[in-house]
């Protein structure tokens, strides 16, 4: 689907606003696919019109990564994000709008996913970034250039989460990165992390589970 065409906003905002109306939920959650788009789309005679319409006939550049051509295409994901949560709030103020986008500034260059400007813009109630990484030594540098990110924000109260990789495939996360990364967070100062997804806990016999549950019931982590 066109990201950009207004009858595709349209139909996801509906079914998003048919869930939270309908259903007892707690939040909706957009991923490295909503919004986004890639760096290389845009060029459809929806969206190519619609660019010549706001530059005086011109046409987009040929080359997709051009500074000014994705600006404009990332405007217009941000603005449908900002969309998809002031409706999403009209309709139920109390169900939480979070975003799991790719880390940035890749999610930009590739998805043209400019997150920084859904936590400075107050359209998000949590971001989380997917620090996904297989190497421990990995994950802490992408982690760190991440909340530089979020520091720097007007709305540095809105949370910035750390999405860690503990399951995908064959992969499960082995024991001893699943404790060092928790206390990478804690050192970074988060208070908590997002786990892609639930069976990683439950596998070889519930093990992550268990490291997680006695993580979380020791010292500063009971809380958590």
């Amino acid at each position: 689907m066109n990201a950009y065409h207004p009858e595709v906003q349209d139909f996801l905002t509906a079914l998003i606003l048919e869930v939270v109306k309908g259903y007892d939920i707690d939040g909706i959650q957009g991923d490295d696919r909503l919004p986004a788009q890639p760096v290389h789309g845009g060029y459809s005679e929806y969206t190519a019109n619609l660019y010549r319409t706001e530059h005086g006939g011109k046409f987009p550049p040929a080359d997709a990564r051009d500074p000014e051509w994705m600006r404009w295409r990332a405007d217009k994901l941000n603005a449908f994000a900002e969309r998809v949560y002031e409706e999403v709030k009209a309709a139920d103020p109390s169900v939480l709008v979070t975003w799991a986008p790719s880390v940035y500034p890749w999610c930009y260059d590739e998805y043209l996913q400019d997150w920084p400007s859904w936590i400075e813009g107050g359209y998000a109630d949590a971001v989380i970034p997917q620090v996904y990484r297989y190497d421990i030594n990995a994950y802490e540098k992408t982690l760190n250039s991440q909340g530089i990110i979020n520091h720097a924000s007007e709305n540095a109260d809105i949370p910035l989460i750390p999405g860690v990789l503990l399951n995908v495939g064959s992969y499960l996360m082995p024991a001893e990165m699943v404790e060092k990364t928790v206390m990478i967070n804690r050192e970074q100062g988060y208070e908590g992390e997002i786990f892609f997804f639930y069976e990683g806990l439950r596998k070889e016999d519930d093990r992550n589970a268990e490291i997680l549950r006695q993580l979380y019931s020791e010292g500063d982590n009971a809380e958590k």
